[in-house]
């Protein structure tokens, strides 16, 4: 950095002698380049912290798009009648080939059908998976057994984490039941979630409450190479930023906490951002000082 330094200053000088620029203009034009040079660092520091937040808010944008579509989709599934008949008659089979043939024509990852006292009736695609009390054992589960519409990142009951949209099912004012339709934060839709949301070379990492990775747009071999102090702060729970190097490129990394609709935290989201390099930030600065102070 010192030679760097050293080697604006000589253009300082040339450039002076170019434009006859007065001595004192000089001296000043100087201690301004040298500030500016010493300031770098942490500008590109906060650029860089600035670029991992808004990539973030991004991510967190795609996931409320996400979970919105799941909860307009559970209440037309909601309000179609074949649905409510059959739930009103128990019929699992026609309630299954109806969820299968709903998650296919919505692009649904998973959807369940419920009771009114919670027992699943229904879940596409673990149809052999039936029977279990989805409202005692979920926290989704109970929001709608209490009548609230949910629209959210939620603790799966078989899967580690999801987005949920659930709604109870009605036969006028009474609930006789209710339907969930769900998207897994897997590695298909981190992917996703890149792809459509996030800045281009940025990654998207999600981790369960155990600090296991359940989805992730990145290799094997990258997320072996997050070092030991991110997964600390992915333990802990809480907002991190920092700068790391995997694979040869430079991160800006920020890890949030995900939380489902009662307040809890289900699981943590990490994104990772390109990072501005020192250089090229340094080069830019000083030629727009120098262009202001010429200009």
């Amino acid at each position: 950095y010192a030679m760097s330094l050293e080697r604006l200053v000589r253009i300082v000088l040339a450039t002076a002698a170019r434009e006859r620029l007065h001595t004192a203009a000089l001296v000043v034009y100087v201690f301004l380049l040298v500030g500016v040079g010493y300031a770098i660092p942490y500008a590109v520091t906060a650029l860089n912290t600035v670029v991992a937040r808004s990539a973030v808010a991004q991510a967190q944008h795609g996931i409320r798009v996400e979970s919105q579509s799941l909860l307009e989709n559970a209440r037309a599934l909601a309000r179609d009648q074949r649905l409510v008949a059959a739930l009103e008659r128990g019929d699992r089979l026609r309630l299954l080939s109806f969820g299968i043939e709903e998650a296919r024509r919505h692009g649904i990852d998973s959807l369940i059908v419920t009771d009114a006292s919670g027992i699943v009736h229904a879940r596409v695609p673990d149809a052999t998976i039936v029977g279990d009390r989805l409202y005692e054992r979920t926290a989704w589960g109970r929001a709608v057994s209490r009548g609230q519409d949910i629209a959210s990142t939620e603790a799966g009951a078989i899967r580690a984490l999801l987005i949920a949209g659930g709604v109870p099912v009605r036969r006028g004012p009474e609930p006789i039941g209710g339907v969930f339709t769900l998207r897994i934060l897997d590695d298909v839709f981190a992917r996703t979630l890149k792809t459509s949301y996030l800045p281009s070379s940025a990654e998207v990492v999600f981790f369960d409450t155990s600090d296991t990775v359940v989805g992730s747009s990145m290799t094997n071999q990258e997320l072996f190479a997050i070092p030991s102090e991110i997964r600390a702060a992915v333990r802990a729970g809480v907002e991190y930023v920092q700068e790391i190097s995997i694979s040869g490129t430079d991160y800006s990394v920020f890890t949030v906490p995900l939380f489902g609709n009662d307040g809890e935290v289900i699981g943590r989201m990490m994104v990772l951002v390109p990072a501005q390099p020192f250089s090229v930030a340094a080069m830019l600065a000083a030629l727009l000082s120098l262009v202001f102070f010429i200009g």
